[in-house]
């Protein structure tokens, strides 16, 4: 018989999470070219419409954009290449919100 599968052990995360972006966002005499993640807190989903949000651009960038203080136009800039990232992240405190993740 085969060898048990070997465990996954997830290395906790440590906040704040700093994404440096490829393309850094410029907005008027702004230049972002990282932002920075604390963890989240139950009252960054207020508002939010559950368990949809998860599957909606607009709320996963809203709930990106209060975990790092950013504001909806710096977030609706964000380059494609930098995208994933930053809405993983997003995505990873909603999941752990909703029980269904323990992701950042």
């Amino acid at each position: 018989m085969g060898e048990p599968a070997a465990e996954v052990e997830s290395k906790p995360v440590v906040y704040p999470i700093v994404v440096k972006l490829r393309h850094p966002v410029i907005l008027g005499s702004l230049v972002v070219e990282e932002l920075s993640f604390r963890r989240g807190r139950l009252g960054d989903i207020k508002g939010m419409k559950l368990p949809e949000a998860i599957n909606d651009v607009s709320s996963l960038l809203e709930i990106a954009g209060r975990l790092c203080g950013q504001t909806q136009a710096v977030m609706e800039r964000i380059d494609g290449d930098d995208a994933e990232e930053v809405l993983e992240i997003a995505v990873g405190f909603l999941g752990r919100c909703l029980g269904t993740g323990k992701t950042p």
